[in-house]
């Protein structure tokens, strides 16, 4: 077992909706990991511009998976639309499109449980 490996409800529940637009502090973004610290639990989330926002866990997010289907049509290239496309495709333009690998961000050291608030860009 690898030391301060993820585990649990919450990762799996951030793996399992990974690259999946969302709704994030009233905005939409993407889930793209699963962060800790010593005092809380977080989605990693890409809004627009590819900003990286530590959004707790606890709350203030909505998935948006359920519009899988809603809205759908088939164009007239083949290409199977519906609202959930529609909105990966919105964020992939404004510079959030989806990532390559899951992200994992432990920092278990960290006491400060602001981390929720403040942006942190990728690095």
């Amino acid at each position: 077992m690898v030391e301060n490996a993820p585990s649990g409800d919450l990762y799996e529940m951030c793996l399992s909706h990974f690259n999946e637009p969302m709704i994030s502090f009233g905005e939409l973004a993407r889930c793209v990991g699963y962060g800790e610290t010593a005092v809380d639990c977080y989605i990693l989330v890409r809004k627009r511009r590819g900003e990286l926002i530590w959004h707790t866990c606890v709350g203030g997010y909505t998935f948006l998976s359920r519009l899988k289907g809603q809205g759908y049509v088939k164009a007239h290239n083949g290409e199977d639309w519906d609202d959930l496309t529609r909105m990966d495709s919105e964020l992939t333009c404004a510079g959030a499109p989806p990532e390559v690998e899951f992200l994992v961000k432990m920092d278990l050291d960290n006491m400060e449980d602001s981390r929720v608030r403040r942006r942190v860009r990728a690095g």
